[in-house]
C-alpha cells in the first residue's frame, strides 16, 4: 500500500475552524470527569496520563455533547471504489461520520490544542491517536467508531488493533499530522 494519496487526508484537518474550537471548548467540560485537576485542555504541557485525558475527554465530546454517530455513508457515483470524505466540522453538522472522517476529527481537535494526533489507516479502516510525547513513538490510540463505548473501552479496542496489526501485517499507514504539516501538507481552502 502506498502512502500516497493517504498522507494527503490531513488537508482536510483545519484546527482553526470554528467548529473544532467549539469541539475542545465542549471536551474541556468533562476533564474532571476524567480525574483532571481543571476542566481545561493543557495540551503538551500535561503529564502522558493528562495527554491521554484530553483524547478522552475530545471522545466524550463527540459522543455525548454531539451525539454523533458512525453511519457507513455509499460510495462515490463516480467511482465504486471511493468514498466522498467530508470534513471535520461537517462531521460534527450531520452528527455522523465514517471512520475516517471520525479519525480526521479528532486529530483536528487534538492539533487545535497543539498535540501531535496521528490517523491510522488500514486497508478498510481508520482510527485515531495521540503522541504521548514528540518524536516518540509511543502512542494512545483511540477506536473513534466505538461512539457506544466508554473512552476507556474505545482506547483499549485500539490498543489491540493496533498490536495484532502490527504484528501481522505492514499495510497500513501511520500519519501523523504534525509531521505532514512540517512537509508542508496543510488545510484545504474552501
Amino acid at each position: 500500500m502506498k502512502l500516497y494519496p493517504f498522507k494527503y487526508a490531513v488537508r482536510w484537518i483545519n484546527k482553526d475552524r470554528e467548529e473544532i474550537k467549539e469541539l475542545v471548548r465542549k471536551a474541556a467540560d468533562h476533564m474532571k470527569e476524567l480525574g483532571g485537576q481543571a476542566n481545561a485542555l493543557v495540551g503538551g504541557m500535561g503529564d502522558k496520563e493528562e495527554i491521554k485525558r484530553q483524547l478522552e475527554a475530545i471522545f466524550l465530546a463527540i459522543t455525548k455533547d454531539y451525539q454523533v454517530r458512525y453511519v457507513l455513508a455509499p460510495f462515490s457515483y463516480d467511482n465504486v471504489k471511493a468514498q466522498r470524505i467530508k470534513p471535520p466540522e461537517e462531521v460534527l453538522q450531520t452528527k455522523s461520520g465514517l471512520c475516517i472522517e471520525l479519525s480526521l476529527l479528532t486529530a483536528a481537535a487534538l492539533e487545535n490544542i497543539g498535540l501531535d494526533g496521528v490517523v491510522v489507516i488500514t486497508e478498510g479502516h481508520a482510527w485515531a491517536g495521540v503522541e504521548l510525547s514528540p518524536r516518540s513513538q509511543n502512542y494512545v490510540f483511540m477506536e473513534t467508531t466505538a461512539l457506544d463505548k466508554t473512552p476507556q473501552e474505545a482506547i483499549t479496542i485500539a490498543q489491540k488493533n493496533w498490536n495484532l496489526l502490527k504484528e501481522k501485517t505492514d499495510k497500513y499507514r501511520l500519519l501523523n499530522v504534525n509531521e505532514l504539516r512540517a512537509e508542508g501538507i496543510n488545510p484545504m481552502k474552501y
